[in-house]
């Protein structure tokens, strides 16, 4: 069956689904179902990404939802804690070139995790806070390219209903590091996602300084659940994540662009 760009473009609009084509890592990510019918919608989708020859299709979803789509080939990647309230949210995926069947880094991959979570065992969280000044909202300049380091997660949809927000720590009046939130006062959980650092700076304890003070922000305004997806082939990232608490909930493979190769990535998330 044809599908016409305008004809599910509309559908989805009427439907509240949120989706996004990520062109780099070739995967249609689909962040909300909305009020589709699944039944219809699940063949639906998959022709859509079969015609336009996309390697992945990545949803989340509720837990008792995900039923529907293992009867039609999806599988459970990873996964949020109480996302939805009392149930978990499922990021559940479905391959349509075997190419990306193979994480080729699943070895590096494991051993950044494993080492995030001993280096979190080891680190004393030992922060002078009289220099770093954290804030929030939009920033001219940012760090300048030829210094930032961007540990980018996954693709957002565009327009997004989340209301959006940046907070950047500065040491000494010199932006260190930046992170962008994206809250869901639906479903009252906040999306913290592409991480930038100033390279020339230690910025390892900034984040973590600055990922207490966000989650102290969201918390205050009766926000119950943070997560992030960040690049699994970072030890830094993930590490920043094991520090402050946050619950490994799984690994998207080969949904990102790390260092101009394909990449997975971590799921974290933390109850505020």
């Amino acid at each position: 069956m044809s599908i016409n760009n305008c004809i599910f473009e509309e559908y989805v609009k009427t439907a509240g689904i949120e989706f996004v084509h990520d062109n780099i890592a070739n995967t249609l990510i689909i962040e909300d179902v909305g009020n589709t019918d699944l039944n219809s919608f699940i063949p639906l989708i998959k022709n859509y990404a079969f015609q336009r020859q996309i390697a992945k299709i990545s949803m989340k979803v509720k837990e008792s939802s995900a039923v529907y789509f293992f009867q039609h080939g999806f599988k459970v990647e990873a996964s949020i804690m109480a996302y939805y309230g009392l149930q978990d949210a499922f990021y559940i995926v479905y391959y349509l070139k075997d190419s990306y069947l193979e994480n080729q880094f699943e070895e590096k991959h494991d051993a950044i995790l494993d080492a995030s979570f001993v280096n979190n065992d080891e680190h004393q969280i030992n922060i002078d806070n009289s220099n770093i000044t954290v804030s929030s909202g939009s920033i001219e300049p940012l760090i300048a390219d030829n210094k930032q380091l961007v540990y980018s997660g996954r693709k957002i949809p565009t327009p997004n209903t989340n209301e959006s927000n940046q907070f950047y720590a500065q040491i000494n009046n010199e932006i260190a590091a930046t992170v962008n939130a994206y809250h869901c006062k639906k479903r009252n959980a906040v999306e913290f996602s592409n991480f930038t650092v100033n390279a020339e700076l230690e910025t390892n304890d900034v984040i973590t300084h600055l990922l207490t003070e966000m989650e102290n922000h969201y918390a205050s305004i009766n926000c119950k659940t943070a997560y992030t997806t960040v690049p699994a082939s970072s030890l830094m990232i993930n590490t920043r994540c094991a520090v402050n608490d946050f619950e490994f909930g799984g690994r998207l493979m080969n949904e990102s662009f790390f260092k101009g190769k394909l990449d997975s990535l971590n799921a974290w998330s933390k109850q505020l």
